[in-house]
């Protein structure tokens, strides 16, 4: 048969031969036999689908004051000539034609001409969640996976899927169970689990059957994505402090410097050891912390943030350490260290940056004209972001907070508060 009269469609195989014939006429007809065989006359070709789905078109209902999108609704992606007619056929070219001529009819609304993708029953939809910046488990584009689903289309290809949320609370979002997400493509149904109070990314794309007889490769198969991007507020963070032993929750720490002993002879060695440094690694041991010479720092795989009030002190801009500027005026006060440990993991966010603000109040019980008041000493303000100590054998399910409060007590006469 001539090439006008060949149906060509993906999945099929065909034999294709090719003439050359004289422009005026003069040549070999179709059905003429070669007056010399080729060493390659015909050629068989298995019509495969090369080309990938498009995107699918999103219509995301209002969202509501807090972010908890209900529902959205997903069509196809449009597929044009000629990969249309290679799929679906005489009713594809005839379907478009139809769309041509309305255009022609009427320009100003002229739309491409397209029809439903007839070889994507199913959607698959991936869910990321947004990691802290420098976090070692995101991807380049700072996004955490947490579980890749599909959902099977409507049979009628112009009728879009509606997709629906299930929001849920967890301190951890591995605590959800999402095993039944896990399923075999296109046999998961239901609404799609997502956590409060994290950056959530669903990512969606048209997924072809798994036929590579039809598609030329898995890549074939899996459409271009489009995305998703929701953050739903927690009507309530239930617990969201770890309690803690008194013991932990403050440590009063009261350093000495060393004491001097007898004077040394006059050398020209200059001290290597510095004994402000001393006091910070012992500050740093009695509230569990790591010292490197003036600096305080988390232990390792804690993601931590500090804050410090009247002590002389530069901390790094996403607050992960302290740097005493003078460690000598560690001495001769009481260093009390506050901690708070918040029980969510690393991708929680909460309202955005959440702030702790630290009050202090003291009281000498018994002492004439004793009337504590509480007065506002600083604040501590969690940074998305993730310390250096962090990122190695990382504990994600917790966040520690620290605040260093420093005040000079009366002595008495032995020197001792």
């Amino acid at each position: 048969m001539g090439l006008a009269a060949a149906d060509l469609r993906y999945g099929r195989r065909y034999e294709f031969r090719v003439r050359l014939a004289d422009a005026t006429g003069g040549g070999p007809t179709l059905v003429d036999d070669p007056v010399r065989e080729g060493e390659a006359p015909v050629a068989l070709l298995h019509m495969k689908r090369h080309v990938p789905p498009r995107r699918p078109l999103v219509d995301l209902a209002a969202i509501p004051a807090d972010g908890a999108a209900a529902s959205v609704e997903i069509t196809r992606p449009p597929l044009g000539y000629p990969a249309a007619v290679f799929a679906a056929g005489a009713p594809a070219r005839a379907e478009l034609l139809a769309q041509i001529a309305a255009n022609d009819a009427d320009p100003a609304n002229a739309t491409p001409p397209a029809i439903p993708d007839p070889d994507t029953p199913w959607l698959r939809t991936r869910v990321l969640l947004r990691a802290p910046t420098y976090d070692p488990a995101a991807d380049d584009h700072g996004w955490i996976e947490w579980y890749t689903t599909s959902r099977p289309f409507p049979a009628d290809p112009a009728q879009p899927l509606a997709l629906a949320f299930d929001w849920r609370s967890a301190a951890d979002y591995r605590e959800i169970d999402v095993s039944a997400q896990l399923g075999a493509e296109g046999l998961v149904t239901g609404a799609l689990p997502l956590v409060r109070s994290r950056d959530i990314r669903v990512e969606v794309a048209a997924l072809g059957r798994n036929d590579l007889a039809y598609f030329a490769s898995q890549s074939a198969r899996l459409g271009d994505v489009d995305a998703i991007e929701l953050h739903a507020v927690a009507a309530a963070e239930t617990d969201p402090i770890v309690t803690l032993p008194d013991s932990d929750r403050l440590r009063s720490v009261f350093l000495r410097p060393d004491p001097a002993g007898a004077r040394a002879a006059v050398s020209a060695t200059v001290a290597q050891n510095d004994p402000g440094s001393a006091l910070v690694g012992r500050l740093a041991i009695a509230a569990d912390l790591v010292a490197d010479e003036a600096m305080l720092m988390g232990r390792q795989g804690e993601r931590i943030a500090f804050g410090c009030a009247r002590l002389t002190h530069h901390a790094a801009p996403d607050a992960s350490s302290l740097e005493f500027a003078d460690p000598s005026e560690l001495a001769g006060q009481w260093v009390n260290v506050a901690q708070m440990v918040l029980d969510r993991d690393w991708t929680w966010r909460g309202q955005g940056a959440p702030t702790v603000r630290i009050r202090r109040r003291v009281s000498l019980p018994g002492a004439p004209g004793d009337a504590p008041a509480w007065r506002d000493v600083g604040e501590i303000q969690l940074m998305n972001t993730i310390n250096v100590q962090a990122r190695t054998r990382s504990e994600r399910g917790y966040i520690r907070l620290v605040f260093l409060d420093a005040f000079t007590p009366p002595v008495g006469q032995d020197g001792l508060p």
